[in-house]
């Protein structure tokens, strides 16, 4: 997710569109009962995550994401 944030300040809405969709993927694959679920889910959960992306840039993969995870 910290990736995501850093490269939305270059990338197009397309192809962080893209990216979102993959990084969704993963986090469906992964195991429930794992430690890092909770870890991956603060992070994006948090005022720096999904909130800010979606306060400053408003793509719309960013919201549909957001209420997925």
């Amino acid at each position: 997710m910290k990736a995501i944030r850093g490269l939305a300040n270059y990338a197009t809405e397309t192809e962080i569109e893209k990216i979102m969709e993959h990084f969704l993927k993963l986090l469906m694959k992964r195991p429930e009962n794992t430690p890092y679920n909770y870890q991956e889910y603060e992070f994006i959960r948090s005022a720096c995550g999904l909130p800010y992306l979606i306060k400053k840039y408003g793509y719309s993969c960013f919201e549909t994401r957001g209420e997925t995870v």
